[in-house]
């Protein structure tokens, strides 16, 4: 064998010998990672007011002429934001608009349009206010209770607290029935649980063309917010 060849035979080896050892140590790195592992979660919720509440109200009419349908249709909505304008604390938006044809046997006979009107606040006494205003020409569909932002984050930032103290005791705990000197944490995710109470609706009534219509009363409740911690500790 020539001296060219040996060397040759020597770098191949080498580098043969080099890439064995990096992949014995992934192995060995790998090995490490999944040794002793224990997956678990833990969580804590509370119980909180509903502080913010939205209100759905809509006009519906029919008629066999599409344009004399939507003129009463947009003349009753300015008069609902004329009404709405300038009440402290209830934030106001137009909702859904829609016009649907009507059949009899498969031939037009007319035509139906709704648009919708939506009211958010914190204030529940003076939303319920303007509600029964609003009732003389138009007709509550739908109320919905939920916990606002602001609040939920504040709950929430206590709640995360709680539930990594929760997590960590739970681990010492494993720690020690495994008996085990200590561990480490590999993984760790914290989620946070928005549990808004559903809309419910509201019986349909004929809308009476009264003066005034007296106001609805309204009673919030409550809503769960819940953080959970999904995590993955090892044993050492």
């Amino acid at each position: 064998m020539t001296r060219f060849t040996r060397r040759v035979v020597l770098l191949v080896a080498t580098v043969f010998w080099g890439a064995a050892a990096v992949s014995a140590g992934a192995a060995a790195t790998e090995g490490d990672l999944q040794y002793n592992q224990i997956r678990f979660q833990a969580a804590a919720s509370e119980s909180v007011a509903n502080d913010r509440m939205q209100a759905v109200l809509a006009v519906q009419d029919e008629d066999d002429d599409a344009a004399q349908l939507a003129d009463r249709i947009n003349q009753t909505m300015a008069w609902a934001l004329e009404q709405s304008k300038g009440q402290q604390g209830i934030d106001v938006r137009s909702g859904g608009y829609s016009t649907q044809p009507v059949y009899n046997k498969n031939a037009l006979s007319g035509w139906r349009a709704s648009q919708q009107l939506i009211l958010e606040g914190s204030d529940f006494s003076q939303i319920g206010k303007l509600i029964g205003v609003l009732q003389q020409r138009l007709q509550l569909s739908a109320v919905s209770f939920s916990v606002a932002p602001d609040t939920r984050a504040a709950v929430e930032r206590k709640l995360i607290d709680q539930a990594l103290d929760s997590f960590k005791q739970r681990a010492e705990q494993v720690r020690k029935n495994i008996g085990t000197p200590g561990y480490r944490i590999v993984e760790l995710s914290i989620n946070t649980e928005d549990m808004p109470i559903q809309p419910y609706p509201v019986m349909r009534a004929e809308v009476m063309s009264v003066q005034s219509v007296a106001e609805p009363r309204f009673e919030g409740g409550d809503s769960d917010v819940r953080v959970s911690v999904q995590g993955l500790i090892q044993l050492q």
